[in-house]
């Protein structure tokens, strides 16, 4: 049963800034316990907004005032009746690897759960949509999480409410799966491999720069019928990308770099442990260059963008408080 807490939450900051035409409105957020979404609720409570958050997963503490948390499957019908009075949607729900076995599979999440979405939306009176994709997406793209994606964005392109589509890189910040991965692999290698021979080309995009750009996305009508490629304000290779993240977390590595072929041999390796850190079709995705405007970006949100720094926030409080006396 939805745990129903409507009351605002307080503001330390009187002067906070809100978003025009949505203070004390209704907005619904798919994927609402996930990585992105968990931080796109607290964004919208404190600019004065109720939050209807569906997320399957369930969480232990009573959801904060002015959040009405839905454990439901967003592909069924469930949910419907809590987003009385939404005006806008985020849709944010998804999965990073298919789990057939528990019933997990692209063509569920991504696909069917958005197809269901659209067409509920209008008759629930929700007017607009905020549809979160992912860069790379395309109808050939080499990854079947790349093509499912394409696959959710066509059903939002069909539908009749008016939509963006975002389509952010590499995410990071903490509690990113990716970066701590990463950081668990450069403890325990002494060496390195890199896919491509390190030349593979990222734009990482800080978490919160993705959660400015969805909020300007609900407030800003010259954004109804966009697609927007949102990267990071650099482009990095792998290399880079690992040197950072390596010295980020006090574990600088040889890298070892590898063709197409052998990064699929080891990737195929890797299965046959009983929590692979990543999947073939993850390594097409990660694979898939896609480069955007960063500065576009930074107009639409009105700050400048984060840098990749590497993961400093899995280096201990204490250890960061040595290096900078150092």
């Amino acid at each position: 049963m939805p745990e129903r807490r409507t009351s605002r939450r307080s503001h330390s900051n009187d002067d906070a800034p809100t978003l025009p035409g949505l203070q004390e409105r209704r907005i619904l957020v798919t994927g609402a316990a996930g990585f992105v979404g968990r931080r796109i609720v607290d964004h919208l409570l404190e600019r004065g907004c109720q939050v209807v958050a569906i997320d399957m997963r369930g969480a232990a503490e009573p959801p904060p005032p002015g959040v009405i948390r839905v454990v439901a499957d967003v592909g069924a019908s469930g949910w419907h009746r809590w987003a009385e009075g939404c005006v806008a949607a985020v849709h944010l729900a998804g999965a990073a690897r298919e789990e057939p076995k528990r019933g997990v599979t692209f063509e569920r999440v991504h696909v069917h759960a958005t197809r269901s979405l659209v067409a509920s939306l209008p008759r629930l009176g929700v007017e607009r949509l905020v549809h979160v994709s992912a860069a790379g997406a395309g109808r050939d793209a080499a990854s079947a999480y790349l093509r499912s994606k394409w696959a959710a964005e066509e059903e939002v392109r069909a539908s009749r409410i008016q939509w963006t589509i975002i389509r952010p890189s590499l995410l990071f910040g903490p509690g990113d799966c990716f970066s701590a991965t990463l950081a668990d692999c450069l403890r325990r290698l002494p060496l390195f491999p890199v896919p491509l021979r390190g030349s593979l080309r990222l734009q990482p995009l800080d978490v919160r720069d993705l959660v400015a750009l969805l909020a300007a996305a609900l407030e800003r009508p010259d954004m109804v019928g966009q697609e927007v490629q949102a990267g990071g304000p650099e482009v990095i290779t792998f290399d880079d990308l690992v040197r950072r993240a390596g010295r980020a977390v006090g574990r600088p590595r040889t890298l070892i770099h590898l063709g197409p072929r052998s990064a699929r041999f080891l990737v195929g390796a890797l299965q046959l442990l009983s929590r692979p850190p990543i999947s073939a079709d993850q390594l097409a995705t990660l694979l898939a260059d896609s480069i955007s405007d960063a500065s576009a970006i930074s107009s639409l949100i009105g700050t400048p963008l984060r840098r990749y720094e590497g993961p400093t926030w899995l280096v201990p409080a204490a250890l960061r408080s040595r290096a900078a006396d150092a």
